[in-house]
């Protein structure tokens, strides 16, 4: 399992995410990788919807494709 998360993005809670990991390790989870975005980079919400004038694919697909690609 992996998670992509953007310090700029007000839509979704980092704590409320962060609590929900927590509880899925207790429930057995192990393999796991985290990838944040700084908010420096502005990365909005809907960062990989082309249809979305503010997309940045260029920025966030590499990093996906590298998640999928993971062993």
């Amino acid at each position: 399992m992996w998670l992509l998360s953007l310090q700029s993005d007000d839509a979704v809670s980092d704590f409320v995410t962060w609590r929900l990991m927590g509880l899925w390790r207790k429930k057995g989870l192990v393999r796991f990788a985290s990838v944040e975005f700084p908010k420096a980079m502005k990365i909005e919400h809907d960062m990989i919807d082309p249809a979305q004038k503010n997309h940045q694919a260029d920025i966030v697909y590499p990093v996906l494709v590298k998640l999928l690609n993971a062993p």
